[in-house]
């Protein structure tokens, strides 16, 4: 499997504060069955944010740490960004990366209010040759309201990535009956991790559990392994035809397939 939004590197900003722990969270991830990591950090402005070839040196260094541990797990290069114009700069100077430098980029709606000028936003992006891939918006107050807020995004070729931890078995929490109800209409379209740590791996395979008791096995399968796999190889995505807001079946008759371009 691949996780195109993790928090391993913690040089990176945000995820695993020494290579010693990012050593272990990868292992846990391993031992789930994950092969690939995208290290989505977020931006930091504490110090002057690492270029593309800063990024890479850092990732290269811990992959050649973990192959001398006999991890047999692969990091790659992200970010994930807010919805904020200022991005654009540093996407323009080479300091925000997409995920394995392909047209998917990670981005992350604001939790508590719209963002007014989203639509200006995705287009800039798009000028630029991105696909955006929005991230975790069942924590947003306004998808939990309305999840139709996202099907102008669906119809902009955007993804729909949730987050593993939104499935945990707190079915009083708005994000998990958000994250049920997108799986349901068949609006997401992949999923990740968002781990830090070895601690919070332990979580993502109960997680990955309730996953495949929400959705039949190829829909699961396009989640967690197709999808991923096809953005990390910058291939174009299939997207799914949502559903109305009543749909509950499992059952969708979804057809893995491949499609270059």
């Amino acid at each position: 499997m691949i996780d195109i939004n993790s928090r391993i590197l913690g040089e990176l900003k945000n995820g695993s504060i020494a290579q010693e722990q990012g050593i272990m969270t990868a292992m846990e991830y391993g031992r789930l069955g994950y092969d690939k990591l995208v290290s989505a950090s977020e931006l930091s402005f504490n110090t002057r944010p690492l270029n593309h070839e800063e990024k890479q040196y850092s990732i290269d260094r811990f992959n050649e740490a973990l192959q001398m541990n006999g991890v047999d797990v692969e990091i790659l290069t992200g970010n994930l960004i807010d919805c904020n114009f200022d991005n654009l700069k540093y996407l323009d100077q080479g300091y925000i990366s997409s995920v394995n430098y392909s047209r998917y980029l990670l981005v992350q709606l604001p939790s508590a209010g719209v963002f007014p000028d989203l639509n200006e936003y995705i287009y800039e992006l798009e000028l630029r040759g991105y696909v955006p891939i929005i991230c975790h918006p069942e924590r947003c107050i306004y998808v939990q309201e309305d999840t139709d807020y996202l099907l102008e995004l669906k119809y902009r070729n955007c993804l729909i990535q949730i987050s593993l931890s939104s499935l945990s078995k707190k079915f009083d929490s708005r994000s998990f009956k958000c994250a049920r109800e997108l799986l349901n209409r068949s609006m997401v379209d992949l999923v990740g991790s968002e781990v830090e740590n070895s601690y919070e791996v332990a979580d993502v395979l109960g997680n990955l559990k309730n996953l495949r008791k929400m959705v039949d096995v190829d829909y699961y399968d396009i989640l967690t392994k197709l999808n991923p796999e096809l953005v990390i190889e910058d291939e174009y995505v299939d997207r799914l035809k949502a559903l109305d807001k009543n749909a509950k079946s499992k059952k969708r008759g979804i057809r893995l397939r491949r499609r270059k371009g």
